[in-house]
């Protein structure tokens, strides 16, 4: 007689156990406490973390030749040197999931990032209706006065 409880994994799938399963929030969590670290304020992390698809968050350092793309509205929501970036078009205002009251996207720069530089990189979040995100961006956790070098 064959109790069923114990029947032959066919697919292996006795080996995939939970412990070995990788933690989806880990990026998160780490972005977290970097931006803790550095003394920024829980609303802030927040809101930088909600930019991203939780899921997907990546920390890594810039290579030396890296590049990224920025819209802004010189100054009146967003300056051309900020912390989100993407790196190549199309990316639209829905891609991007930046609401209009964040930047009106009527300019566009392009920056050199300096290898090193603290990147945070995943795919944007939806903020809502018509706001779907799915598009790359990253953030530079470092000053961008110092990790943005201006090649327009």
């Amino acid at each position: 007689m064959h109790d069923s409880n114990t029947m032959v994994d066919v697919f292996g799938l006795s080996e995939c156990g939970m412990d070995k399963m990788p933690d989806p929030y880990k990026g998160v969590k780490e972005a977290s406490n970097m931006m803790k670290e550095l003394g920024l304020p829980r609303n802030i992390r927040k809101q930088v973390l909600q930019s991203f698809e939780s899921e997907n968050i990546i920390i890594r350092k810039a290579t030396a030749n890296e590049f990224g793309l920025r819209y802004h509205d010189n100054g009146k929501n967003a300056w051309p040197k900020g912390r989100y970036l993407f790196e190549t078009f199309p990316a639209t205002r829905s891609e991007l999931a930046v609401k209009m009251d964040w930047n009106e996207m009527t300019y566009i720069s392009q920056f050199k990032i300096k290898e090193g530089t603290t990147i945070f990189e995943g795919r944007a979040s939806s903020q809502g209706l018509g706001l779907p995100g799915g598009k790359v961006q990253k953030y530079i956790l470092d000053s961008p006065d110092t990790a943005l070098f201006d090649i327009n």
